[in-house]
């Protein structure tokens, strides 16, 4: 899929939190496999620039950092 021009591939269903890179940059190829939302409230978060990550969530708190 990378080998495509594919950046990101985001996968559910799983309830295990993983991301796991394919490139040394830090907005490179990735592979992501959402968390379980109902049971810990985190979620995966990704920026116009690139930045990804997981989260827990608050309710006082940006859902971006």
């Amino acid at each position: 899929m990378f080998a495509k021009g594919i950046d990101f591939v985001i996968l559910g269903h799983f309830h295990a939190e993983r991301l796991l890179r394919f490139s040394r940059e830090p907005e490179g190829k990735a592979l992501a496999v959402l968390p379980s939302w109902r049971d810990e409230w985190r979620y995966l978060y990704l920026t116009a620039e690139g930045e990804l990550g997981f989260r827990a969530f608050q309710r006082d708190a940006l859902l971006i950092p």
